[in-house]
């Protein structure tokens, strides 16, 4: 068994008792922001602006820090397009909330919808949920992905359906690439 260093240990204590209590309160205020604003017809940039408020929270209180690298790759224009990243880690989702830059919708597993309070807020905020074991749930991602398009946001998708236990790259889903083909957009 690995021996934990002090400066872990200090860690897990402020995390337990701050951090992952802030982190958990931080999410609830969020949603619950999400779904009243959808209902009273807030416009998407304010849904935008509170994931966002929400991601920095989750990675300041995690004490987390971030490095940019890459940013002249994403695109310049205000056409959407269909954005894809590897999915390393549980905070891949904050970082790329707060420090992406342009307005997109996740697409997440069917199975996330059912996560309390959470399935409900990514259903307001329009997310695309895609039901990996069904084909016919392609035509479905498809349909959302063109109205979320229609709306002049981008689309963010984790070509390998979820993380890996290594962090190493496994095969990639095709869903992005069909996305993009179809609908014609960058990627």
């Amino acid at each position: 068994m690995k021996s934990l260093s002090l400066g872990r240990i200090i860690y897990l204590i402020y995390f337990f008792l701050i951090g992952g209590p802030l982190f958990v309160l931080a999410t609830i205020i969020c949603c619950l922001t999400i779904i009243v604003a959808s209902y009273t017809g807030a416009p998407a940039s304010f849904i935008s602006r509170a994931t966002k408020l929400w991601s920095w929270t989750c990675l300041a209180v995690s004490l987390c820090r971030v490095e940019v690298r890459g940013r002249e790759n994403l695109p310049t224009s205000d056409a959407p397009c269909v954005v894809v990243a590897n999915h390393q880690s549980a905070y891949d989702i904050f970082v790329l909330n707060a420090y992406i830059g342009i307005p997109f919708k996740w697409v997440m597993k069917s199975e996330l919808r059912r996560l309390p309070l959470v399935g409900k807020a990514c259903e307001a905020a329009h997310f695309i949920f895609v039901d990996e074991t069904r084909v016919s749930s392609i035509a479905q991602t498809i349909e959302d992905a063109k109205k979320v398009l229609a709306t002049g946001n981008s689309i963010f998708i984790f070509p390998e359906g979820s993380r890996t236990e290594t962090g190493r790259l496994t095969r990639f889903k095709k869903g992005a690439f069909v996305i993009a083909s179809e609908l014609d957009v960058p990627i």
